[in-house]
């Protein structure tokens, strides 16, 4: 995190193959980012994520992040090479009503 320019990047995984599609990967995102955006002051936060990765990189594009660029074959498993995806996220594409409303509920 740079909380001079207010940016940050963000890195999520869920190694359990039980736990994948349960929506569980989008939630913790969604949250981290509203998080960030409201509390921290973020304006921009950034993440990185193979291109094999295609639930990971869908659960991204659910929460509003957008494909920003690509490291081409960056990334070697076994004899293949996949894509770096970048992705990043603004405050002005993050809607943190749902942090507004949990701070109206505190006593």
């Amino acid at each position: 995190m740079d909380h001079r320019s207010g940016t940050a990047e963000l890195g999520v995984s869920i190694y359990d193959p039980a736990h994948w599609g349960g929506g569980y990967g989008s939630e913790a995102v969604r949250l981290m980012v509203e998080y960030g955006m409201f509390f921290l002051s973020l304006h921009n936060i950034m993440l990185k994520v193979f291109s094999y990765n295609v639930r990971g990189i869908q659960a991204y594009k659910k929460v509003g992040f957008r494909e920003i660029g690509r490291r081409r074959g960056a990334v070697r498993l076994g004899q293949e090479r996949f894509d770096d995806v970048l992705m990043d996220i603004t405050a002005d594409e993050v809607d943190t009503s749902r942090m507004r409303a949990m701070i109206r509920l505190l006593p």
